[in-house]
């Protein structure tokens, strides 16, 4: 949760992710692509859904997968669905990541 802090001196790419959802799964190498791209720049964080239902409410966060990139304590970027890389950098590239 500690990734969605507004400390944070770097933006925060957050994947609220489940167990079982097979979207989820397919996001993870992607997002793993995207923190090696952008080592030092931005940090990637995930939240399991049903083990931090508190968080997940206070968000909003209705559908997994569901993306966040985090400035500054303030929501800058939602995605919901799994999303190729290609398709990923694009809106990171839209928001100046």
């Amino acid at each position: 949760v500690d990734v969605i802090d507004a400390s944070m001196q770097v933006p925060v790419i957050v994947d609220f992710w489940a167990d079982r959802c097979a979207p989820c799964k397919r996001q993870v190498p992607v997002l793993e692509e995207v923190g090696r791209l952008l080592i030092g720049r931005v940090k990637v964080g995930r939240i399991n859904v049903y083990r931090n239902p508190e968080v997940t409410r206070r968000y909003g966060v209705k559908g997994v997968p569901h993306l966040m990139v985090v400035k500054e304590g303030q929501v800058v970027l939602e995605l919901v669905g799994d999303h190729e890389f290609e398709q990923l950098w694009k809106h990171l590239e839209g928001i100046g990541l």
